[in-house]
């Protein structure tokens, strides 16, 4: 748009500013430039919280009495980051807030680190690796999408969401030193997978999904969506999203980021019939996260 201004034909007024027009135009051209980063976004809806860390609020197309239907997303580059868990099995099966464990792990940001067995010590849902130490041995039926980072050798991606049996076979435990497993809702770009088990169910989330510019994406949403909606909605999202996994419902779902001048602090509160409100005004103590920090510089 700019080339195409520059060589129209203009009037004697601007004839005689057409220097100065062309340098506020090379200013705007510079500061558009320096706005998209490194292409990870290109839109004003996101904010630049550090080198390839971007936040974004994007209104749902649905409406709700409780809260204001605003979805928030935290989009990271797993090159220039580091993911790892924090479990209260490390650290004598406490449970603790998002907050706590972000102070405690020195994060970035926290995320939850899927469901847990609050009858069961605390122990996670589906099958759960760190750093090569078994947390969960058991398999969950019905969790076909698994998280994986930490690689234990080069030339694999830092971090994937891989679907079971349908994706090309990664073999987890050789190429990665932490994962687990979780429900899926996007499979491929634009093929949610729609819940049959509950579809009416509505609630707080959050959501682990990545781009197809490999971006690892930290998503919640305190006004209540079933996962079927929300599963539509981010595929209608001009963001790319290829993958995504149900996390955590209700006033457990958790997301806690502070970087800079920025800080979020996010908790859920409604779940369909068990707890039908929006009144929850805390975090809520859970036992295990998925946090982020800056990869240190070798």
């Amino acid at each position: 748009m700019i080339a195409s201004f520059l060589v129209q034909s203009p009037s004697a007024t601007y004839r005689n500013n057409s220097m100065l027009t062309m340098i506020g135009l090379w200013l705007l051209l510079i500061l558009s430039i320096e706005s998209s980063g490194n292409n990870i976004c290109n839109d004003s809806t996101w904010k630049r919280l550090d080198s390839a860390l971007y936040y974004g609020e994007f209104q749902a197309p649905v409406t709700s009495e409780f809260g204001d239907y605003k979805v928030q997303i935290l989009k990271i580059n797993p090159t220039v980051y580091d993911f790892e868990f924090i479990l209260s099995s490390q650290y004598d099966s406490i449970e603790q807030t998002a907050y706590e464990w972000w102070y405690r792990g020195g994060f970035i940001g926290v995320i939850n680190a899927g469901m847990y067995h609050a009858d069961k010590a605390l122990s996670p849902v589906g099958h759960l690796v760190s750093h090569s130490k078994t947390i969960q041995s058991g398999y969950k039926g019905g969790f076909n999408m698994w998280a994986a980072f930490g690689c234990n050798h080069a030339n694999i991606n830092e971090f994937v969401l891989t679907n079971y049996g349908v994706d090309e076979f990664i073999n987890l435990e050789k190429d990665y030193h932490s994962y687990f497993q979780s429900i899926r809702m996007i499979s491929a770009p634009n093929t949610p997978v729609l819940w049959k088990s509950k579809p009416e169910k509505r609630m707080s989330m959050t959501v682990l999904a990545m781009d197809n510019l490999g971006n690892v994406l930290f998503i919640f949403s305190r006004s209540p969506m079933s996962a079927n909606e929300m599963s539509r909605f981010l595929i209608s999202l001009p963001l790319g999203i290829t993958k995504a996994m149900y996390l955590e419902g209700g006033p457990e779902a958790s997301m806690y980021v502070e970087q800079n001048d920025f800080c979020l602090q996010k908790f859920g509160s409604f779940v369909s019939i068990s707890f039908a409100h929006d009144r929850n005004d805390h975090f809520w103590t859970i036992p295990n996260m998925l946090g982020f920090k800056k990869k240190q510089q070798k």
